[in-house]
């Protein structure tokens, strides 16, 4: 053996033996789940959104986010799932009053978190009946201003698609169930959002150029994500929803039908042998949980291995339409014979761009199909969380009988590798 491939095979032991010291740790540091608490398994879903809307919004950095966290964490201990924070810095962009330019025509906009500042112009060319990144990439978007419509799990990888086309900026209809919209990548080029009907005027002047103009301010922030389990050895299944909300408002955000959906789930499924196949992730960094999403895979990746499916929440219990599932096929499958009524659609792989879906980590999104786009807390209905949990705790001993075969890992366990 030379020295050269002596080395090289020294170093691979030894990310190995690093690997599973540090899962060894974190198996050996998380043997004892809390007792769990009488009380607690009578909890009412009322209760939990009484006490979620009493601390407030829980914008970033504000006593509410952290007052969230404490109560999050409380709630899964005393249903005996131990609970585990970690932290991590989060860059952030905010709308500071964006507007679209039309000739005299003035439309104001919001800049999407990930935008980039600052002016562009261009002839605008109508996408709205674009669903997929193939669409957009057989679509003329060089040197163009795009106009498109909301596609939920699958709008940062169109957005990319139009950058990587030579797009100058993006116009995102909020035509989404619930405003179910979703950031791409972080990008140095405009991309704002735009009611739905204004939207409609614009899209009538195809062809003259529109100049967007997205005022952004940037800050850094602490985000903080908490997960709760049973088995640290990995989840089979992982259940999903985010954290924060925007400062303002509750807003009927994404987060606080998720965040009640989970406590539920776990509420029922903690004198269940489920209890020792699920983990719940509270993910924060942004309204979307995008951000924690990324930390918690990049943190997680070694005890990711085992784990079917992720079930992504998202505003859950908010419009008025029987449930609505997208992600991938396989899950969609089970989706459907798990009930009947559902809206059910296969997103495919190309489209899905979550950190999940990166570590191939089959994800499945959860929303409610909506005719209004609700903008307020009071359109909550709990008993739509509590069908959605009921739904869950349906289809996850399906998903758990599906055959499967865990997808092999490629270089050791760091941070930057990848599965096969």
């Amino acid at each position: 053996m030379t020295r050269q491939r002596a080395v090289m095979l020294t170093g691979f032991l030894l990310v190995i033996s690093v690997g599973t010291l540090g899962y060894w740790r974190w198996t050996e540091a998380h043997t004892t789940n809390p007792p769990v608490q009488a009380a607690a398994l009578h909890a009412r879903l009322a209760d939990y959104w009484k006490a979620l809307r009493d601390i407030g919004p829980r914008a970033l950095g504000s006593a509410g986010h952290q007052h969230a966290l404490t109560y999050l964490q409380a709630q899964f201990q005393a249903l005996g799932y131990q609970v585990e924070t970690t932290t991590f810095d989060v860059s952030q962009t905010h709308d500071a009053g964006s507007l679209i330019l039309v000739g005299s025509d003035r439309f104001p906009a919001t800049a999407l978190e990930g935008s980039g500042p600052g002016d562009q112009s261009g002839p605008l060319v109508d996408l709205r009946r674009a669903s997929n990144t193939s669409d957009i990439s057989n679509a003329p978007v060089s040197g163009k201003i795009v106009l498109l419509s909301c596609h939920p799990g699958r709008q940062g990888a169109m957005v990319n698609q139009i950058f990587q086309g030579g797009g100058f900026g993006v116009i995102l209809a909020d035509t989404c169930p619930a405003q179910a919209l979703d950031r791409g990548d972080g990008t140095p080029l405009p991309v704002v959002v735009l009611s739905a009907s204004a939207a409609q005027r614009l899209a009538s002047v195809p062809g003259r150029t529109v100049e967007v103009t997205a005022h952004v301010v940037q800050s850094t922030g602490q985000g903080t994500n908490l997960v709760a389990f049973r088995n640290p050895s990995g989840p089979e299944v992982l259940l999903t929803a985010p954290l924060a909300s925007h400062a303002e408002s509750l807003e009927a955000d994404a987060g606080v039908s998720g965040l009640l959906t989970l406590l539920d789930t776990a509420r029922r499924a903690a004198t269940t042998p489920l209890a020792d196949q699920l983990w719940f992730a509270v993910l924060d960094g942004d309204v979307d949980g995008h951000a924690g999403e990324e930390n918690f895979v990049a943190d997680h990746r070694y005890v990711l291995r085992p784990t079917r499916a992720a079930l992504v929440l998202h505003r859950v219990g908010l419009g008025s339409g029987p449930l609505q599932v997208q992600g991938h096929a396989d899950l969609v499958k089970v989706a459907r014979a798990s009930r009947q009524g559902i809206l059910a659609q296969a997103v495919p792989s190309g489209d899905q761009q979550s950190a999940l879906d990166r570590w191939e980590v089959r994800t499945l999104q959860l929303s409610r199909a909506s005719a209004v786009v609700p903008r307020t807390d009071e359109m909550l209905d709990l008993n739509r969380v509590s069908d959605t949990a009921m739904f869950i705790m349906g289809v996850i001993p399906k998903l758990l009988q599906q055959s499967w075969t865990a997808p092999p890992i490629c270089d050791g366990i760091g941070k930057q590798d990848r599965r096969c």
